[in-house]
């Protein structure tokens, strides 16, 4: 688990924020973002293609516009090292600074699978 502070520009107030890690069906990672106990948002974004362990594809739009920048400043993720284009929108990829348990649960299959 993962914890950091993130300004909101829409809620106007800094967030402290946790991350719950799980995996898509497709092994990609997962993170869902926790704030005061409620459910904030999904970080990362799902793609079809598969990503290497340690990389995730950042959802930096609408509620969650800034939220790769206070993860790079937290030393959560790297700077993007490369972008995937979806649906005309450029997903940041990214490589997380941190180290993620081998197995995580996967909620579509309701089950633990290996990351």
């Amino acid at each position: 688990m993962a914890i950091f502070y993130h300004y909101s520009p829409i809620e106007k107030e800094r967030l402290y924020i946790v991350m719950d890690f799980k995996l898509f069906e497709n092994g990609n990672l997962r993170v869902d973002l926790w704030e005061s106990g409620i459910p904030y948002g999904m970080v990362s974004f799902m793609l079809d293609e598969r990503l290497e362990r340690g990389e995730i594809a950042v959802y930096n739009f609408k509620k969650l516009i800034g939220i790769m920048d206070s993860m790079i400043e937290a030393e959560i993720i790297e700077p993007p090292h490369r972008f995937v284009e979806y649906n005309s929108l450029k997903i940041p990829i990214c490589k997380l600074r941190i180290d993620i348990p081998e197995l995580l649960y996967c909620p579509e299959l309701k089950q633990e699978m290996k990351y």
